[in-house]
C-alpha cells in the first residue's frame, strides 16, 4: 500500500537464468528441449544481468511499481554467480523469489 491508501502497481519478471540442473526430475521438461544444449551454453554473463536488473527497475520506475525478480532455471542455485545476481536486484530494490528445485538451498 503507499501512503494515499491505494495499491501500489508490481512489474513482475520471472527470469530464466539457467537451463543447468542435475536433479533429472521425471516431471521436468527442462532436458526434453532441442535447444537445451545451447541453453546451457549460452546463458548471460553477471554483468549483462545487471543490466537486464536495471532495465526492470527503470521501467517499474517508469509505471510507478515495484519490480518483482523470479529466479528459475534449470536450477538457479546452480549458477555460481547466483548470489550476486540477486544480491544486485536486491540492492536495486528489486523483490527477488526463487522457483526451482530447493536441492542446494541450505541455511548459509
Amino acid at each position: 500500500m503507499t501512503g494515499n491508501g491505494s495499491k501500489r502497481r508490481s512489474l513482475s519478471l520471472q527470469w530464466h537464468i539457467t537451463a543447468e540442473c542435475d536433479q533429472n526430475c521425471a516431471h521436468c521438461y527442462i532436458t526434453d528441449g532441442r535447444t537445451y544444449q545451447q541453453e546451457l551454453e549460452n546463458i548471460l554473463t553477471l554483468n549483462e544481468c545487471t543490466k537486464v536488473i536495471d532495465s526492470q527497475v527503470q521501467f517499474a520506475e517508469k509505471l510507478g511499481a515495484t519490480p518483482n525478480l523470479v529466479l528459475t532455471g534449470g536450477n538457479p542455485l546452480l549458477r555460481s554467480d547466483f548470489f550476486d545476481i540477486a544480491g544486485y536486484a536486491k540492492e536495486r530494490g528489486v523483490i527477488i523469489s526463487i522457483l526451482g528445485n530447493p536441492y542446494h538451498l541450505n541455511r548459509d
